[in-house]
This record gives structure tokens, sequence and C-alpha cells, in this order.
């Protein structure tokens, strides 16, 4: 598979922020990895501690916040009944003197209490619901936790994982890092809908570059920071496995896909979805499971837990 590719023998520049250590390889002997991390529990923490932050503020002037809930009941009753006034106001003259109006005052009564109702609820949403971003690293999170249920069913099969990795010098984190016969692979999960697709999408005269298409959105954020990811692991395993390729992959949880649907390759990034991906991950390669554990180990040991 082509994807981003990096080796050892890429020069690194003394100012880098993680500190390069040499790993002996010594026959038949290698040390076990301490901490290969546990899939989303980074997203997990984040979104409790939103969740958290939430319900305090939730809590802080309290019955301020009824208040306005209740005025939201009354105006949007109020609100009603002078729609109902204006509309009857206006039709008055065209009615028969024993005519009913449009809007008795029974409608009125009722649609007026249901938009009371309404507005009372929008209102209680507006200030107690779940903010859109936190709800975003709970989904995360559990987009992580099913990839890495994938990649521990290939443990048996070679596959030696790391999850929920930090990149020195920034906030972003690294969600897998598979270790295979074939090489390294730097992994990205995604919770999406839709189908997945590719195309360039500039003008006639300059197409530009293939873009990531989900449900027909352009997606291509996805793949965007794929190359510091691959970058910062081609480091973390410096003197350990020199000319190891270290690739690219965004795995997408909840893609619709079709019978005759195959992965793309998206600017030099493997995108697919989970049972792909064990596929790519067991094909067979010259990594030894002695190098494998070797490179884990450097890995997990020079890329903290997020």
């Amino acid at each position: 598979m082509a994807g981003i590719r990096s080796d050892s023998s890429s020069p690194t520049c003394a100012s880098c922020t993680m500190q390069e250590q040499e790993v002996a390889l010594e026959p038949g002997v290698y040390e076990e990895a301490r901490d290969l991390g546990t899939p989303g529990l980074s997203a997990k923490r984040e979104f409790e501690r939103r969740r958290a932050r939430e319900r305090a503020s939730s809590r802080r002037g309290l019955p301020l916040k009824i208040t306005f809930v209740v005025i939201a009941a009354i105006g949007g009753y109020v609100a009603l009944q002078i729609v109902a006034a204006i509309v009857n106001g206006a039709t008055k003259s065209h009615l028969a003197a024993h005519a009913k109006p449009p809007w008795p005052p029974s409608l009125a009564h009722g649609l007026g209490l249901l938009f009371g109702f309404v507005a009372a609820v929008g209102m209680a949403r507006s200030i107690w619901g779940r903010r859109q971003t936190t709800e975003a690293w709970g989904i995360g999170g559990k987009g992580e936790e099913a990839v890495g249920s994938t990649l521990a069913q290939l443990a048996s099969k070679g596959v030696i994982s790391i999850h929920d990795r930090k990149i020195p010098g920034s906030r972003a984190n690294i969600d897998h890092i598979a270790v295979a016969a074939s090489g390294i692979y730097v992994i990205d999960a995604k919770v999406v809908s839709g189908k997945m697709s590719s195309r360039r999408t500039g003008p006639i005269w300059d197409r530009g570059p293939m873009q990531l298409l989900i449900g027909g959105r352009n997606k291509s954020s996805f793949i965007s920071g794929m190359d510091r990811q691959v970058e910062t692991v081609t480091r973390a395993v410096n003197g350990v496995g020199g000319g190891v390729s270290v690739e690219a992959m965004v795995v997408l949880v909840g893609v619709q896909v079709g019978w005759f649907e195959r992965p793309l390759l998206v600017q030099g990034v493997w995108i697919g979805w989970r049972k792909a991906l064990g596929k790519v991950l067991t094909k067979p390669g010259a990594i030894s499971p002695e190098i494998r554990q070797h490179l884990a180990t450097a890995i997990a040991d020079r890329l903290p837990a997020a």
C-alpha cells in the first residue's frame, strides 16, 4: 500500500522536542513495552471534564435560569394570543354577525399553551442542553474505542498496537499506532455517516489535489494533520528500526460501504473502514517479532500517553 512514507534516515534537528534514545537490539532478547495506552482515554477524559464544567455552570444562578424558562413560556403563550387577536380582528368585518372567528378563544388558548411549552423547552435546552463541541469529544472517544477493539483482535496475528499518544509540542494526539510485519501505521479514527468518495474540486484549468468527501461534504481536514503524526512516529523509532516505513491511515467508523467499495488513497493517506484495516495490517512483511517489540517499546517510551 502506498502512503505517507518516511524512514529513520531522515535528518533531525538539534532543537527537536523529542530526545533520541538508542535501543540495543540484542539477538533473542527484547524489552516489553511498558504502557501501550488505552483507546480513546484522553477523549473520554476531555468529554467528562467538559460535562462536569457544564453541570457546574448549570447549577450557578439556578433561580434566574428558571425565571428565564418561565418568561419564555409566558411569552410564547402571550405571543400566540396576540396573533389570534390580530387574525380575528383582520377578518371580523368580513364575518357575519353570528359567525365564529377563525381563531376562537378555545383554539387560541390551546395553541398558546403548546407554543408556550415549546418556547420553555427551547429555553431550557439552550441553558442546560449538552453542547455540540462537548458531544463531539464523547463521539470521538467511542470511535477510537471501536478501532482499538479491531486492533486488539489483530494482536494474535503479530500486530502490536499503541494508543492515545501525545505529539510533543502540541495539544494534539495520535489515536493509534500499529506495528506490523509490513511496517508501522499511524491511525486516526473518525466517526462519520454517509458514503466516502474522492475527487478534485478545483476549476477545470487547475483541478488541485485530490479531496476526501464524506456524504458529499469535503472532509479533507481529516488528512491534513497526518504528515505531522507520521513525522512524530518516525522520530520516535529513530535508531531502532532503520528503513521501516511509517504510513498514515484514517479509519472511518460508521461509513457506508457498498459491496464493491475499495479503500481510497487521498494525498498519500489510506482511507478505509475497520474491516479493511485488518487486511492491511496483517499482510506479510520482513519485520521480525523481536524488532516489532523493540519498535513498540521505543514508541511507547518516547511518546507518553495523552
